[in-house]
């Protein structure tokens, strides 16, 4: 039987922690790009693969007549502050 010793194990414990940081350091990369919308005939900017696979439906969808990537934001004065609504509705 072979004998490892504390150095070994050290290691190999650093390498393995290395390695999930690596792996979970990979799984939040961020998936930008662009996708070319034929329904509404602009260039939508996404930032996951989820966000551009829901593009491709909304796209092909015959009950959708238009879409758009981000939400409707609001700008206005209220009490000398300046505000930002946002509406997140789907139709």
């Amino acid at each position: 039987m072979r004998r490892v010793s504390r150095a070994h194990k050290s290691l190999g414990t650093e390498l393995s922690q290395n390695a999930s940081k690596k792996n979970s350091a990979l799984w939040r990369t961020k998936n930008i790009g662009k996708f070319a919308s034929v329904k509404t005939g602009r260039i939508a900017w996404y930032e996951s693969l989820l966000e551009r696979d829901y593009m491709y439906l909304l796209d092909f969808d015959p009950d959708v007549t238009y879409w758009h990537e981000q939400p409707l934001k609001i700008r206005y004065v209220r009490f000398n502050c300046s505000r930002t609504y946002r509406e997140m509705t789907v139709c």
